[in-house]
């Protein structure tokens, strides 16, 4: 192009120029023109004019398309009097908040962040959630809805845990709770040489009253009450209680405790074992024996006194089966009551009168009324009912009897031969044998109080099978029966007692094989056939399958089978399926209906209605609305459903999902954690499109709740 003159050139704007175009300028220093493109000639500005300039004051909006670079120490200040100060020192990057207000972060997004790079999370900040701290971008603390949940050992010089209310809102109490999926533990650490407390004060001032205490140099375990050790647990694991040095399992006192091996547990006075049995201190030494061999229990003691620490001989005194019979001086006792010498009940004032049951030496029972007692006397509740005096004549009603069988008012038999039309008593009683009815009859006091009719019927306090009399009457080949006017709900028809062990009270049998029984084990009763019993048992109020002699009989009786099935079964509580656990626990089943209402982005909600049914913690809902939604691009939400929603995974809000129908269109739906509330997504059909128009909207979904 022609040479123009400066003044000769067209003007030209900032904004039709490139970065490449060429400004001609005049380099003063060496008088020469030289060109220059927009690019450099902007950075020399930045670099040259902008660098010396110093801002003091900017008043109104700047905008920075590129960095704002400040040096090592220089700060952007915020505030009148440099209350907020931002700046990196050299080493450190500081944030210094030195005014007296707080010093706040907001945020309208997800989370706060603090973060190493974009890779390693160290804080998450989530609005309306937790707030997460992690180490080396592993969570270790975080916030709940109740508390922190930690990950991990927490180490702490100290802790302090504050009261809270009791569910039962009766008590305030404090709550050190370890909890975990798996296992847990609560450690104390210290030195090999040192001790670890756990104290019981009545207040933060007062001096401790009880204590738990582990020694490292002596490795036992104190427990003290008012500030002395009580008992004391050592290496070994025995047990000491008012003793620091226990040779047994279990030692009480020096004295007596608690021993035992796989065969037997022993409870013990003045005795324990090694390499034999021996004496705690002089005296002598007494020990009972609980064996799991043959289930007896069995009492030995020592027959003299010995001194500390010496060998004893002990000998059993006396036994009890496991059937219950009791052997003295007799290891192997065949009646409740076996005794291997002989048997003496003396008075009380200690003299030689006395009882004395034994055998002798031809195994014949004999039975003597001691060195200077005449009679030998027999009594019920208090009273003389028979004697034997020292010339072996028996009285019955008399003090005095002078024959062998003498029975004074009923009967009198002597030379062994027995006379009489009638036996009668005195007062009018007697029993009498009518001939004419051909009945045997017993009277008191001119009263007939039983009697044996001609067909072997046995009656008494009635005189006629056929009646409605109070008594008993039992039939022969037919039944036994007993009728009662009593009006007091006290007041017994039969008294069963067993008094020596438990086992069967009644047994059923038929043509002469036991079809069944009714017996006691314990306070308890049971009855069934065999192995198949059921036991009440009153002291758990509790009814349970028992084997055949009352014993807990586990996961062996059905109870109803395919073609004999109970109807109803009602229940308070709830029902243990496929194990004994808290998870195996059904507690709860209902159905019900419920009615969804409106929630946001439903501007019109009719026709609404629900049904329910809920099997434990899991609830399946369905439900049908005419809903109009105010926007199609945002979800409807509907609350009122029957039980509040929980949500098991910690990652999501969601707590269940579910499909929702409208005509020919399908949208996902799902329910709130923590909430009543679920969202129909409008904005995300799965099949068709959503209309703004009213449509009837249908659904299930099932979910868990507390």
């Amino acid at each position: 192009m022609a040479d123009k003159k400066i003044s000769e050139l067209d003007a030209i704007t900032g904004a039709n120029t490139a970065a490449t175009d060429v400004f001609v300028v005049v380099d003063t220093s060496t008088g020469q023109t030289k060109k220059i493109t927009r690019e450099e000639l902007n950075n020399a500005i930045e670099q040259d004019v902008l660098s010396s300039i110093d801002i003091d004051t900017i008043n109104g909006d700047f905008t920075v398309n590129g960095n704002i670079n400040l040096g090592d120490n220089n700060k952007a200040i915020f505030g009148a009097g440099s209350d907020l100060q931002i700046y990196h020192d050299g080493s450190q990057s500081r944030i210094s908040d030195t005014g007296t207000g707080r010093l706040t972060i907001e945020t309208n997004g997800d989370s706060i962040r603090l973060t190493k790079g974009t890779s390693e999370n160290m804080l998450i900040a989530t609005p309306d959630g937790a707030v997460t701290l992690y180490y080396d971008n592993s969570a270790k603390l975080a916030t709940t809805s109740t508390g922190i949940d930690v990950t991990g050992t927490v180490t702490a010089d100290a802790a302090t845990v504050g009261s809270t209310a009791s569910s039962a809102a009766v008590h305030s109490y404090t709550k050190l709770e370890v909890e975990s999926s798996s296992h847990t533990a609560l450690q104390l650490s210290g030195s090999t040489g040192g001790e670890q407390w756990i104290w019981f004060a009545d207040d933060s001032s007062s001096t401790p009253v009880g204590g738990i205490t582990y020694y490292h140099g002596g490795a036992y375990m104190g427990f003290r009450v008012e500030g002395s050790e009580r008992m004391r647990i050592d290496s070994s694991g025995q047990v000491g209680i008012g003793t620091s040095s226990p040779l047994i399992p279990i030692q009480l006192n020096n004295y007596g405790g608690i021993d035992g091996n796989a065969n037997q547990l022993i409870i013990s006075n003045n005795t324990y074992y090694s390499g034999g049995d021996k004496a705690v201190k002089s005296g002598f030494s007494t020990r009972i024996d609980l064996t799991n061999q043959d289930g007896s229990i069995r009492f030995l003691n020592t027959s003299a006194s010995s001194s500390a620490d010496a060998a004893i001989t002990l000998a059993e005194r006396m036994r009890i089966t496991s059937g219950g019979n009791v052997g003295i001086g007799e290891d192997v006792p065949l009646k409740e009551l076996s005794v291997v010498g002989t048997v003496r009940v003396q008075s009380a004032n200690g003299d030689t009168q006395g009882l004395n049951i034994s055998s002798d030496t031809n195994g014949d029972a004999f039975i003597d009324a001691g060195y200077s007692v005449s009679d030998l006397k027999f009594g019920i509740n208090g009273s003389e009912r028979m004697r034997i005096d020292s010339s072996g004549n028996v009285g019955i009603g008399t003090t005095s009897p002078s024959a062998p069988l003498h029975v004074v008012g009923n009967s009198y038999v002597q030379s062994g031969t027995f006379y009489t039309d009638a036996i009668s008593a005195y007062s009018g009683s007697s029993i009498s044998i009518n001939a004419g009815s051909s009945h045997l009859a017993a009277t008191v006091n001119g009263s007939e109080r039983m009697r044996i009719d001609s067909s072997g019927q046995l009656l008494v306090g009635m005189s006629s099978s056929s009646g409605t009399a109070d008594g008993l009457r039992v039939i022969p080949n037919d039944f036994l029966g007993f009728t009662t006017s009593a009006t007091d709900a006290g007041d017994r028809l039969v008294l069963l007692n067993r008094q020596a062990s438990d086992g069967t009270h009644i047994e059923f049998r038929k043509a002469n094989s036991t079809v069944g029984s009714i017996g006691t084990k314990d306070s308890d009763i049971y009855l069934g056939v065999g192995d198949t019993n059921l036991r009440f048992h009153d002291g758990s109020d509790m009814i349970y399958p028992a084997g055949s002699s009352g014993t807990s009989r586990d996961n062996a009786v059905d109870l109803g089978h395919s073609s004999g099935r109970w109807k109803d079964l009602y229940l308070s509580g709830g029902v243990y399926l496929g194990g004994t656990g808290s998870a195996n626990k059904l507690d709860d089943y209902e159905e019900g209906t419920w009615t969804p209402t409106a929630g946001s982005n439903v501007a019109a909600l009719s026709g609404a209605n629900g049904h329910y049914t809920k099997v434990g913690n899991l609830v399946t809902i369905t439900f049908e609305a005419n809903a109009d939604p105010t926007s199609t691009s945002s979800n409807m939400a509907f609350g009122g459903l029957p039980f509040t929603v929980v949500n098991h995974l910690s990652s999501t809000n969601v707590g269940a999902t579910g499909i929702a129908y409208e005509d020919n269109s399908f949208f996902t739906f799902w329910a709130s954690e923590t909430t009543n509330t679920f969202f129909i997504e409008l904005d995300r059909p799965l099949q068709g499109s959503a209309s703004s128009a009213s449509k009837n909207y249908r659904g299930t979904l099932t979910y868990f709740t507390s």
